[in-house]
């Protein structure tokens, strides 16, 4: 499967004794990159007493996989989820309870065996047959290793219920794996389908060394996982599967360690130790080989379409030139997901987020996996509403063109059909396939996933505030003025004089020079008409001067002669 992988999500520096992990030789993750089912968390772990920061990954809107030691035990007090690339900014922020679903159980067991069973009857055994001969009595023969398998569950089944409902009892490997229910879906537009590393039944492999994906974190950057400042942005960088698996559940028996060399022909014997983590190793892009640090547990990894698990912890020193990150899988643990869900599970806000003007096609993915015992038949996928379809006529004259719905959205492939129990199937739909159409305002319209008995949902393109519309205050979405209101090229004159000639009008706009009107003129005799004798009307032009003047003069006549008076009165 030749799939770019994403293993992704989002954490800040965790006081646990693990290493919660992060990005170093990394660059910076832009915000087109990002999907908002990636996540990073606050909880309390030890019991509620440490804040512990993990990453995870959402599915279903309201199942949140992760590490389980970034949730010890079964207490889990309020999370806050933060979605987006900004550790200062989020885009958004949730306060939600859950329950933990995580790997020591009494159930686990039984699966666990079955899951060991199967990886060394047709993986491991087959390949190196003289290695495992002997009887049931030598210890790593194959012999050896059937009786176990026989017998294991007979022994789970016999303990006390003490030990069946205790973890401490039940530690059956060194998985890491936690699913937390939360009270309350948080909103996600995109997911993974949940899938194993290998179909053991058929050997099929679904990621091998070679095929690169992109790791996120959000913790230290300093090299070598050293303590140091955390990232204020996601950081990414490319990561492999450091070694086949499953083969990696075989080593030559000559040599110790969990890093040691892998069966082969010639090996003189083999020791098969079965473990449900895997191994991933940086590529060098060029900024030196990354490697993970403090600040990342959690993270999930996901190829393609399919999640596959999540990261646990990293090496201390480092193999050669790199640090090896190491990954919980969760192939064993399929059945127990599935008795935890118990339902077909889909994103929980369907559609995409845009920013304005955007007129690129974009591909939008929705999972849809069955999580129950039965069969289910999947109709088409249908999309309705929110668009009418237009003919468009350029102002060139050109020819016009006709945008249709398909142009809006297309279904590019749906699920319809069967789906298994635990099998899951992505829709892909084409947004603005022909890039007719420039999104600059929320679009709210319906999908219909095929699933009998789920109603229509919402689909929506949303258009995003720009920067400067979110945050007006800011000093960068300001103008000149805005900042310096009392600088000369900005203060408004008229405030500075408003009896200026410019400003008259502004400050007494009933003037007569503001409203168009002209002075009334008294008359001679004639109510004010004048005859069409040219001197006449010259005569009364002067004669309406003239009485202006004496009305002025009349009245600084008249406050003399009061300013003369009251003179006299006071003295």
């Amino acid at each position: 499967m030749n799939s770019k992988t994403m293993l992704a999500s989002s954490l800040v520096l965790a006081f646990t004794s693990f290493p919660a992990l992060a990005v170093f030789n990394g660059s910076e993750t832009v915000k087109e990159d990002y999907q908002n089912h990636f996540v990073r968390f606050v909880a309390k772990g030890n019991e509620g007493v440490q804040h512990k920061n993990c990453g995870g990954v959402l599915v279903g809107g309201k199942y949140l996989l992760t590490a389980h030691h970034c949730a010890d035990g079964s207490y889990i007090p309020d999370l806050v989820i933060y979605q987006g690339i900004n550790r200062n900014n989020p885009d958004e922020t949730y306060v939600r309870e859950a329950e933990v679903v995580h790997s020591r159980t009494h159930e686990a067991g039984f699966e666990w065996n079955n899951y060991s069973s199967k990886l060394f009857n047709n993986e491991i055994w087959p390949r190196y047959e003289s290695s495992f001969e002997g009887s049931v009595g030598d210890y790593n023969s194959a012999a050896y290793w059937l009786d176990i398998f026989e017998r294991m569950p007979v022994y789970l089944e016999s303990r006390p219920d003490s030990e069946k409902n205790s973890p401490a009892f039940n530690r059956h490997n060194d998985s890491d794996f936690a699913m937390l229910v939360l009270n309350e879906p948080i909103p996600h537009h995109g997911g993974a389908i949940l899938s194993p590393l290998v179909d053991l039944d058929t050997g099929e492999r679904f990621l091998n060394p070679g095929e690169p994906f992109t790791f996120y974190g959000w913790g230290t950057t300093a090299y070598g996982g050293a303590s140091g400042p955390a990232a204020a942005t996601l950081m990414q960088a490319e990561f492999e599967l450091y070694r086949e698996y499953p083969l990696t559940q075989a080593r030559d028996g000559n040599y110790g360690g969990l890093r040691g060399p892998l069966c082969s022909a010639e090996s003189d014997g083999c020791r098969f130790s079965a473990a449900a983590k895997v191994d991933f190793i940086g590529i060098d892009t060029g900024l030196g080989v990354p490697g993970v640090g403090s600040g990342d547990s959690g993270s999930p990894v996901i190829a393609g379409d399919y999640y596959y698990g999540s990261l646990f912890g990293a090496d201390n020193d480092p193999t050669g030139d790199a640090w090896i990150a190491s990954v919980s899988s969760i192939g064993w643990m399929m059945p127990t997901i599935a008795r935890a869900i118990d339902d077909v599970i889909y994103p929980s806000d369907m559609g995409i987020a845009l920013e304005r003007g955007n007129d690129e096609t974009h591909e939008v993915s929705i999972p849809i996996q069955n999580f129950t015992d039965t069969v289910m038949v999947l109709d088409p996928v249908e999309v309705t509403g929110g668009f009418e379809p237009e003919y468009f006529e350029p102002e060139d004259g050109g020819e016009g063109i006709e945008i249709t719905y398909e142009d809006f959205v297309f279904v590019d492939q749906d699920c319809a059909g069967l789906l298994e129990p635990n099998q899951g199937c992505m829709v892909k739909l084409l947004l603005n396939r022909n890039q007719f159409v420039e999104f600059n305002q929320t679009i709210e319209a319906q999908i219909d996933l095929g699933i009998d008995g789920v109603e229509a949902l919402p689909f929506t393109v949303r258009v995003l505030l720009s920067f400067c519309e979110a945050n007006p205050q800011d000093p960068s979405c300001m103008d000149f003025c805005d900042l310096n209101p009392w600088h000369d090229d900005c203060i408004d004159q008229c405030i500075l004089d408003p009896w200026s000639p410019e400003c008259l009008c502004e400050t007494l706009p009933s003037h007569p020079d503001c409203t168009g009107d002209k002075p009334q003129v008294p008359g001679d005799g004639d109510n004010g008409d004048n005859d069409d004798n040219g001197d006449s009307g010259a005569g009364g032009s002067q004669g309406g001067s003239s009485s202006g003047g004496s009305v002025s003069f009349g009245l600084i006549g008249l406050f003399g002669l009061l300013l003369f008076r009251r003179f006299r009165l006071v003295n």
